[in-house]
């Protein structure tokens, strides 16, 4: 892709390749024997010119003199940017410079193209894992759900098959978190949390995940501290280091978990010097596998290297990734045969502590007082779950299986919609055009988003502005009570948990 020119001593073109004729414009028989200063615009020709004057032993050094950057002018006038790369050759007949000389333009769009294809190789190494996590989860919803059923039928109340659908349910939504944060079309949530009730919820997972030859302990320090973090992230990073865990102990073994309030100052030792001091939350999560090799550890949380035949080498630096966006550190410890202990350290939050999810049922609080809902949703599985629960509430509900047969259905009905409950992106009619229409019919009625968009597609509906109250998907039915209850009663959108829930 580098067009090569070659220059004499007298600053004369000698030479040049089929790629210098393409980016310049000219034949080889236009441009052999004439000076190389044509190949430069002419405001820069006479500063050249006058510094290969003054070292008129080198003249041609003034193009070396130039630098890496340049502009190179084409036979029809025009101007680019470029680099040149300088070397300098002793020939038979003297000495010869040549100029490798880089299109910008032409180098940034194959660098663009190689960090694509880099990247898209990577998202489907990283797709094929998630997708095995993903099955993993799902053949635990389907067996539970399988039992579940078979308890119903012999009377038996299947809550132990329920508890453990909803806490697989509630993973595979952090799979599908983490495949849009990898994307980059997804914002982290950072709230404040309890990393023990974290891992409470997620034993039973990791327990699936690591398998039968592996013994899980975990220690709880109690009175462990809250953290600031994005759930859904945390969750991430214990799985990562989990899954990490797993495949250094082929053969079984022991993983610990572990959480404790830890104080950092002056005397915490060297390895937790680039800590500020201060009070901080530490996970430590220890394994008793091959371990690694100093060359190794150098190496773990960069993007794409890994040791595994099968790896992405974005684990370890997702995790990374993670606990820098939290102000914290991840340190390692770790020698051939002996084991690994990773431990994170996170800065304790002040701010109380905010539940996980309440899996209760919808609270007395959150039941109808008789108004109507419309619910707009296009997925049909869910428009149906969405309309049983609120039925379920005592609301009047309407249902809609999009956009266009929510505006007739808002045209025919002649008593008051209270609330809209919709999706934000749907084909042909979006959930703010419904909201819009809905609005000059009755300027009464409250608009509830719902959505498992990403934010770059929420943001291109321009009638969902920031005072629009929305709910991401997935979200626990009592949630959805709860915010409907507040958004009736004219709740601002932060009272309501705009976007948070």
């Amino acid at each position: 892709m580098d067009a090569i020119v070659g220059i004499d001593a007298r600053g004369c073109i000698v030479f040049l390749n089929n790629r210098a004729e393409e980016l310049f414009g000219y034949s080889t028989a236009e441009l052999l024997g004439r000076p190389a200063v044509v190949l430069i615009p002419v405001r820069y020709r006479r500063s050249l010119t006058e510094r290969g004057q003054k070292n008129a032993a080198d003249p041609w050094g003034s193009f070396r003199d130039a630098g890496i950057q340049f502009s190179g002018r084409r036979k029809n006038g025009t101007e680019f940017s470029a680099e040149i790369v300088p070397e300098l050759l002793e020939t038979q007949k003297g000495k010869v410079i040549l100029l490798a000389v880089r299109d910008h333009i032409a180098r940034r769009n194959l660098d663009d193209q190689l960090e694509q294809a880099k990247k898209m190789e990577a998202l489907g190494q990283f797709t094929g894992g998630i997708a095995h996590d993903f099955n993993n989860l799902l053949h635990v919803i389907l067996g539970h759900a399988e039992l579940a059923l078979r308890n119903s039928q012999s009377r038996r109340f299947p809550q132990k098959s329920i508890e453990e659908i909803l806490v697989a349910a509630e993973a595979a939504s952090s799979l599908a978190h983490q495949l849009l944060l990898y994307s980059r079309k997804d914002s982290p949530e950072p709230q404040v949390l309890n990393l023990n009730e974290i891992i409470r919820e997620m034993e039973s997972v990791l327990r699936h995940l690591l398998g039968n030859h592996i013994t899980m302990e975990v220690l709880r320090d109690q009175d462990s501290a809250s953290v600031k973090a994005d759930p859904s992230q945390m969750k991430q990073v214990i799985i990562n280091l989990a899954a990490n865990a797993r495949d250094a102990m082929p053969k079984g073994g022991r993983l610990v978990i572990e959480t404790a309030n830890v104080e950092i100052d002056g005397n915490s030792g060297a390895s937790l010097s680039q800590l500020p001091p201060g009070a901080y939350v530490s996970l430590k999560v220890t394994d008793t596998g091959r371990g690694m090799d100093s060359h190794t550890r150098s190496d773990l949380f960069k993007p794409f290297f890994t040791t595994k035949a099968r790896g992405t080498g974005l684990g370890l630096s997702n995790v990374y990734g993670v606990v820098k966006q939290c102000g914290g550190e991840i340190m390692v410890t770790s020698a051939p045969m002996k084991g690994t202990t990773f431990t994170v350290y996170l800065p304790r939050a002040a701010e109380p502590t905010r539940a996980v999810r309440d899996l209760k049922p919808a609270s007395r609080a959150a039941i109808s007082k008789g108004e109507t809902i419309m619910v707009v949703e296009d997925t049909t599985p869910l428009r149906k779950l969405l309309c049983e629960f609120l039925k379920s509430c005592g609301y009047k509900v309407m249902e809609a299986r999009d956009g266009v047969a929510a505006l007739q259905k808002i045209k025919r009905y002649s008593g008051p919609i209270n609330l809209l409950l919709t999706d934000v992106v749907m084909p042909t009619v979006s959930g703010p055009d419904v909201a819009m229409c809905l609005n000059q019919q009755d300027p009464n009625a409250r608009v509830l988003f719902i959505t498992g968009c990403t934010d770059d597609a929420i943001q291109q509906q321009a009638y969902l502005e920031e005072t629009a109250i929305v709910l991401k998907k997935p979200f626990s039915l009592d949630v959805l009570a709860q915010t409907i209850r507040k958004v009736l009663q004219g709740h601002s959108p932060s009272q309501a948990g705009n976007s948070t829930n």
